[in-house]
């Protein structure tokens, strides 16, 4: 009798810990980390990121999209994982971009201020004479 009750509570032991094993191997919902890829993706379209890194901003798309489906299947460490690839892609797109618009705004500023140089020189020039 004794042997018996051992017995079924090991099994109710295994089972349980199987159950919480389960759970574990998903994990929690990613919502929050797929919430930020979007919100950095919109942030890169905002800094023309289409334009300047569209092959990032592509990828970061798609990987968000792959992680919504991994997610709804509630495969939540691999959406997770994915998540964060879309994270990283989405963040390089907007670094990118954000860099192409700050070179053309040096340049911009590199060209007012040899416009003004030659307008001094003239300046000059014109009042030697």
């Amino acid at each position: 009798m004794r042997f018996y009750y051992m017995n079924r509570l090991c099994l109710i032991t295994v089972l349980i810990s199987i159950g919480i094993l389960g759970c574990m191997g998903r994990g929690t919902p990613p919502i929050d980390r797929i919430a930020n890829v979007e919100m950095i993706i919109t942030q890169a379209r905002e800094n023309d990121a289409d334009q300047h890194a569209p092959l990032e901003l592509k990828l970061a798309g798609e990987k968000m999209i792959e992680a919504k489906v991994l997610m709804d299947n509630k495969h939540y460490n691999k959406a997770r994982q994915k998540a964060e690839e879309a994270l990283m892609d989405a963040t390089l797109a907007e670094s990118k971009a954000r860099a192409a618009k700050a070179k053309k705004l040096a340049q911009e500023m590199q060209d007012s201020v040899e416009t003004l140089r030659r307008e001094i020189d003239r300046s000059i020039q014109s009042t030697t004479f």
